[in-house]
């Protein structure tokens, strides 16, 4: 009794969910901190298979459900027995939860023959490493694709065009005078104004068609599926109408194959 004591005082000392199961594979114990991420589950005696199916039910995790609504019992066996197997050949893996977290979940036997089960709350390393991601791809004043992502973007659709034999629209946009915007309003209402154009720039286009800031005042958008020359003019008269409310831009227009 003293040594279950003690071992239930150093598993609330661990900053993350901790559960040991036995060889049974029914729960011994379980911290404070394993409780908290699974409110309501963490009864001694309880499965692990219990332990899953029961928050399954209750919608705990987020669940892509690939098969139609009409088939939740073959949806809960697949994703049941690959979780099962993660714990019973302690294996690791990560799980997304209906409220927004994630759970990195760590899984290791013991040496009696149970199984010492970690779970990790790795919200905001996830959140990190996509910003981190979105950061790599996209212009982080505007949040529009930079150029990297543009070019690899610009390419895929030159191969579309080609192969399918459809036009492409490759529209670039300047900002007129922003030096002079820049120098006499300061950079805090220069970048304002990069914002805005970025913005004017997206709600002029289709939601297919992509808009990127090459850097500094220089913008380029990309037009697939063109049926009609007559639409890519019409865009740029409405670009120029609505950015004209607050500033001027030139605009250029290439178009694929006729200016290749």
């Amino acid at each position: 009794m003293a040594q279950t004591k003690e071992l239930e005082s150093a598993l609330e000392g661990i900053t993350s969910g901790l559960a040991l199961f036995g060889k049974d594979n029914r729960l011994v114990l379980c911290n404070a901190m394993f409780q908290a991420l699974y409110p309501g589950f963490g009864n001694p005696g309880m499965s692990i298979e219990d332990f899953l199916r029961a928050q399954y039910k209750q919608e705990v995790y987020f669940l892509d459900r690939r098969r139609g609504p009409d088939e939740p019992d073959e949806d809960l066996h697949h994703w049941l027995q690959y979780r099962l197997n993660a714990y019973v050949s302690a294996k690791s893996y990560t799980e997304r939860m209906r409220d927004g977290r994630w759970i990195e979940i760590t899984n290791t036997r013991s040496a009696d023959g149970g199984i010492v089960s970690v779970h990790q709350d790795i919200t905001e390393w996830k959140k990190d490493q996509e910003n981190l991601q979105f950061l790599a791809l996209h212009d982080s004043l505007t949040g529009l694709l930079n150029r990297a992502s543009l070019q690899s973007h610009l390419a895929r659709s030159l191969e579309e065009a080609k192969l399918n034999q459809t036009r492409l629209a490759l529209m670039y946009v300047d900002v007129d005078d922003f030096k002079q915007i820049n120098d006499n309003a300061g950079h805090d209402f220069g970048d304002e104004v990069l914002r805005s154009v970025a913005q004017i720039l997206k709600n002029s286009v289709r939601a297919e068609d992509v808009v990127s800031r090459l850097g500094g005042d220089e913008f380029v958008v990309v037009f697939s599926n063109i049926t009609t020359l007559d639409f890519i003019h019409d865009v740029a008269k409405r670009m120029i109408k609505n950015l004209s409310k607050g500033f001027s831009v030139s605009i250029g227009i290439a178009i694929y194959p006729e200016d290749a």
